[in-house]
């Protein structure tokens, strides 16, 4: 298992393009993608698009009934939290080595500076060792911070794939 960024369109991404969310609707047999572009006011707008490439120009910034929701005539986003379960996150590992990796357990305490995480790291590993406090930890050759910094979400911005697909 890899953990791989999205980088195709698919039913439901949501996709940022200037002032207006695309939100992607359906694939229709002929190839052409069904597609509402909602902007600040509300409204929205059907439109038909063949080439998925213009889409693919577009960034990621969320999916359908994950991170937002349809409500009334407009495209809403649904709250989260600072970092929860399925978030990607980047952090440091004991040695300073950057990892990328999903969080899979939260464990609240008493401060959000007392919160641990647990990580399945980017080759599908779930590594004990990677719960830690969210505070600095002073070493002997300086300052490291193990705050995981949220670079997207699984299912969202972020997949895992096999070992095969990976190669390919």
């Amino acid at each position: 298992m890899k953990l791989v960024e999205i980088n195709d369109v698919r039913v439901g991404q949501i996709r940022k393009n200037f002032d207006d969310l695309i939100l992607i609707e359906a694939e229709k047999p002929n190839g052409f993608l069904y597609y509402q572009a909602f902007n600040e006011f509300g409204g929205f707008m059907n439109k038909d698009v063949k080439a998925s490439y213009k889409f693919l120009a577009m960034p990621i910034i969320g999916k359908l009934g994950i991170t937002h929701r349809i409500e009334g005539n407009r495209l809403v986003e649904i709250p989260r939290e600072d970092l929860i379960v399925d978030d990607v996150v980047e952090y440091l590992d004991f040695d300073g080595f950057p990892i990328k990796g999903v969080i899979c357990t939260v464990i609240t305490a008493m401060t959000a500076e007392e919160t641990q995480y647990e990580f399945i790291t980017e080759d599908g590993k779930s590594d004990d060792s990677s719960i830690f406090n969210r505070e600095e930890i002073r070493e002997d050759s300086g300052i490291y911070t193990y705050t995981p910094k949220k670079i997207g979400i699984l299912g969202v911005t972020h997949e895992f794939v096999n070992d095969r697909e990976v190669q390919q």
